[in-house]
């Protein structure tokens, strides 16, 4: 079993015992630094992998954020807020909440809610990086004052040899709380956020990181999204946040009618994730009480983790509402079988091929039990029949290849060996709706 969300909040938060106020960023590469958008992109866009290699990124990281960024920003009418015309940091926490490159990186008070972000992208491991935001040794904190009367060039500045700084400015990190208004201010207060200006990358000695393992990133988010009530609509509460998650190719969410929580359970179903479906199964039972194909499917998926007698009384339910069903049939002598009941096992399959003569795997699934009971001449005459319905589709391509004796040879064994396993292990064949 993986780890839970409880076991990563023991690796990420810091022993209680330790004084400091602490934030979290949450990366759903673990190989990518703490460095800014801003930075990502002016590397990216020139082929460098780090800054420390172009003797010019200072500069260019400057002018980058006013002639790219801040200036057009203003010409476009995005520099007031309210009347109020913003400072040039806070067009960037602007255009920052929007998507943009910004030199700022997001953190948040919440483990929680970085851990989520961690656990983006199943094809690699995250990872949740902790700093301690009144260490003042790592990180500086900036003030309304600052804010709004700095020139930004000196706030983001990173270059040690650069006298622009404030006066007895270190360059460390700054710490940034802004004030919530505006379009950001909801998901500010969802997010509990918080910025800090990496200028342009915080260093690995000032951040704490735990490796959040690919092969848990799926558990996680449905754990978070389940106990935590953490899920992207929750944190993304306004207008850009809703239609981003609501883009053509994302995943659809399950609404209110029984027709989207039977889809849904169906797919859960065949991802292997059986509680889930049976989760969503009984919603389609909450609203459509009498439809037979959701006790048949929760009685397969209940079936799949062993809750047999449970299967047994839905596919009663389901048998009450569609008394022919088949295939519903079928699936409580499956899970007869797996009790070790097979005279009443064989009775179903029985009354499944006397509603549907064709049907293959009521022939196979009675083959298995009457083997069970040690009846091996019955079972074999299910499994000829079995095999005379298959047989067809599997010589078809062989039909005028010249190789019939061969494979009528190894049909022929296989029949004994049908005779000599059958019966004991067997595998059922469910049928699912």
């Amino acid at each position: 079993m993986g780890k839970t969300v409880n076991d990563y909040l023991a690796d990420v938060c810091q022993d209680p015992s330790v004084p400091g106020v602490y934030a979290f960023r949450g990366q759903g590469d673990s190989s990518w630094s703490l460095r800014s958008g801003a930075a990502r992109r002016l590397l990216g866009h020139y082929g460098f992998d780090d800054e420390s290699r172009v003797p010019s990124f200072s500069r260019i990281y400057l002018e980058y954020h006013q002639n790219v960024l801040i200036d057009p920003a203003r010409t476009r009418g995005f520099g007031l807020d309210n009347g109020r015309t913003l400072a040039d940091l806070e067009i960037l926490a602007k255009l920052q909440h929007f998507g943009a490159a910004t030199g700022l990186l997001d953190f948040t008070y919440s483990p929680l809610i970085a851990l989520w972000f961690a656990c983006q992208n199943k094809e690699c491991d995250g990872k949740v990086f902790c700093i301690d935001t009144v260490d003042p040794l790592a990180f500086g904190r900036l003030g309304y004052q600052m804010v709004m009367e700095e020139d930004v060039s000196k706030l983001l500045s990173h270059d040690r040899d650069d006298s622009r700084g404030p006066d007895g400015d270190d360059f460390r990190p700054w710490i940034w709380e802004p004030i919530a208004t505006g379009e950001a201010e909801t998901r500010v207060l969802v997010q509990n956020s918080l910025f800090v200006i990496g200028r342009p990358s915080i260093a690995e000695g000032a951040a704490r990181g735990v490796v959040i393992g690919k092969e848990d990133k799926e558990q996680l988010r449905r754990e978070l999204e389940t106990t935590y009530a953490i899920r992207e609509e929750s944190l993304f509460k306004d207008v850009y946040g809703f239609s981003s998650v609501n883009q053509a190719s994302d995943p659809v969410p399950t609404f209110e009618h029984p027709e989207s929580y039977f889809l849904s359970g169906n797919r859960k179903y065949q991802e292997g994730y059986y509680q889930e479906a049976i989760e969503n199964y009984d919603q389609v039972i909450r609203l459509q009480p009498e439809l037979a194909e959701a006790y048949n499917n929760r009685g397969n998926a209940k079936g799949m983790l062993g809750r047999y007698e449970e299967a047994i009384a839905d596919f009663d339910r389901a048998l009450h509402h569609s008394p022919a069903n088949a295939n519903t049939y079928i699936n409580r002598g499956n899970a007869k079988g797996s009790l070790g009941r097979h005279d009443d096992a064989i009775s179903d399959y029985d009354q499944a091929i006397h509603l549907d003569a064709n049907d293959i795997e009521a022939y196979y699934n009675r083959g298995n039990s009457k083997g069970a009971l040690g009846r091996f001449d019955d079972a074999l005459a299910d499994y000829d029949v079995d095999i005379s319905m298959q047989l067809p589709i599997m010589i078809r391509p062989f039909a005028s290849s010249g190789t019939m004796p061969r494979l009528i040879t190894v049909v022929a064994l296989l029949r004994l060996t049908y005779v000599i396993l059958q019966g004991h292990d067997a595998t059922l064949r469910p049928h699912w709706l």
